[in-house]
């Protein structure tokens, strides 16, 4: 009888083993999984801030471009205005001239 208490204490302290064991992996696996999620997530915000710098980075290119593009329109619309405006004082200067010259005409 005392061999079989004798082998099921040795049974039973072997399962305790292997369950320690067991409970010491899952704690070193839970662990590591911890640690790569927190690298993972250091990689992914790092990222984020790369992208977002990058757009931007566009974004100013791109506004930089149209206000560019919107200053020489307006330049190209003061240079029609003010060419406009040449060409119809100087038919209000012949105009008057011609009502100077020959004020019977009106």
């Amino acid at each position: 009888m005392d061999d079989v208490l004798k082998r099921v204490l040795e049974a039973e302290q072997r399962a305790q083993r292997l369950v320690d064991d067991a409970l010491e992996q899952q704690k070193k696996m839970l662990e590591l999984g911890r640690e790569e999620a927190q690298q993972e997530e250091k990689r992914f915000e790092s990222r984020m801030r790369e992208l977002k710098i990058d757009l931007e980075n566009k974004s100013e290119a791109e506004a930089a471009r149209t206000i560019a593009q919107m200053e020489r329109r307006a330049e190209e619309n003061r240079a029609s205005l003010r060419a406009s405006a040449d060409a119809l004082r100087d038919d209000a200067r012949d105009a008057a001239v011609r009502i100077i010259a020959d004020p019977d005409r009106l």
